[in-house]
């Protein structure tokens, strides 16, 4: 990308230049990942949320990493996976990869590259390699991903429907409680989506990573309340994510989230 287009887009979004310049490179890793690994590496996470659901609704936020269920269409061993995604990773062209990093059934891979601004910058990239099938209510499928605050080529992407990705970024928000999750959700809600699913696609969460369900809500709540606390450090480290015309009051979020949680369980 040309480095004026580069300034304008920052200025026009409010967002920093290596983010703006970040999220094309995602696009690029994205659109060769899918073309290596077809429909075995499934899209998850923020970059998923944001790509394929926020930017129709005006919402958006800029997520820097890549998250990947790995699910290899032939049933293969966690040896052999392994083996695939580090022989298959080398494909990608125009980034210097790091060696993996494996670490609790997650293989890391951090692209190297030189920005418009001749900084050095990488593009971390997760598979995780915990499941034999996908865990959903509905199969994943391929999807257009693209940007709200500039102009990208769409790329299409194996991903997990609203209602599986909303169930799994609950989850984020409860084992670890950041912004980005509490603008993700809570967005999330502000969606069309079909409120059975998402709650047995929390049921498939809460199992799988061993929650007790009847006390998981009141606990979330608290944590959510104990955020509000401290909202300073949430908007400290959470706003520059956000384009400058979207970024919250974190305290009314946080409260409406709140409100949120507690009608959606006791529906």
């Amino acid at each position: 990308m040309d480095e004026d287009i580069l300034r304008i887009i920052a200025l026009k979004s409010g967002l920093g230049l290596k983010y703006v310049s970040k999220n094309e490179k995602i696009n690029v890793l994205l659109e060769q990942i899918d073309g290596i690994f077809g429909a075995d590496a499934i899209l998850k996470g923020g970059t998923a949320v944001s790509k394929i659901y926020f930017q129709k609704s005006g919402v958006d936020r800029f997520s820097e990493d890549i998250d990947i269920d790995f699910i290899p269409h032939r049933k293969i061993n966690l040896d052999d996976r392994i083996y695939l995604i580090k022989k298959k990773i080398n494909g990608i062209d125009g980034f210097e990869i790091s060696r993996p990093r494996l670490m609790h059934r997650t293989m890391r891979f951090d692209m190297r590259y030189i920005n418009e601004l001749g900084e050095k910058d990488i593009v971390r990239i997760e598979f995780y390699l915990s499941h034999d099938k996908a865990l959903c209510v509905k199969l994943p499928e391929k999807r257009m991903l693209s940007s709200s605050f500039m102009s990208l080529n769409p790329v299409m992407f194996t991903s997990y429907a609203l209602e599986d990705l909303m169930a799994r970024k609950v989850i984020a928000l409860y084992s670890r409680t950041e912004g980005k999750d509490i603008y993700d959700v809570y967005h999330c809600f502000n969606l069309e989506y079909d409120h059975e699913k998402f709650m047995k696609a929390m049921e498939l969460m809460l199992d799988f990573y061993k929650i007790e369900p009847n006390t998981f809500i009141g606990n979330l709540i608290e944590k959510l309340r104990d955020a509000n606390k401290d909202y300073i450090y949430i908007q400290n480290s959470t706003s520059h994510y956000i384009p400058t015309k979207l970024r919250p009051d974190w305290r009314i979020m946080i409260r409406e989230l709140i409100e949120k949680l507690e009608k959606e369980w006791s529906m």
